[in-house]
């Protein structure tokens, strides 16, 4: 074999290689488009979602909302942004239940059934808890 059909034979192989280099690029071009594409497009949502227990936190990691299932039925708390309760609601055995905290604690109104009845109650400016229509009628 002479130096010519040896570079004849080199500059072969070169053009080869780059053409498979090129289709390798171009095949990882299109499979990078395909990628993005696939985590771009809409997700099907789902009917529902099964679980006793749902936490959703703030970006801090401290609950904002609790969902959750227990004997009585279901229960839903709020909480404000250092961690504290100020909206709960739930089932308990006599009835729905109903409460609104106030910021730094202790509850500001409340709503219970019990039974055929219920409670009603609110705290003022002045602090005092009021429960109207609680008083037997003179």
């Amino acid at each position: 074999m002479n130096n010519n059909e040896l570079k004849q034979r080199l500059d072969c192989l070169e053009g080869r290689i780059n053409r498979y280099r090129i289709i390798t690029f171009s095949l990882a071009a299109v499979a990078l488009a395909l990628i993005g594409i696939a985590a771009t497009s809409p997700k099907e949502t789902s009917e529902e979602i099964r679980a006793k227990k749902l936490v959703i936190v703030n970006d801090q990691g401290k609950e904002s909302i609790l969902l959750t299932a227990g004997k009585q039925g279901g229960g839903l708390v709020l909480f404000d942004d250092v961690g504290h309760p100020m909206v709960i609601a739930g089932c308990q055995e006599t009835g729905g239940n109903f409460a609104v905290m106030r910021k730094g604690g202790g509850e500001f109104l409340r709503a219970v059934s019990e039974g055929m009845g219920g409670q009603f109650s609110f705290v003022d400016k002045s602090g005092k808890k009021i429960s109207p229509g609680s008083e037997s009628p003179k």
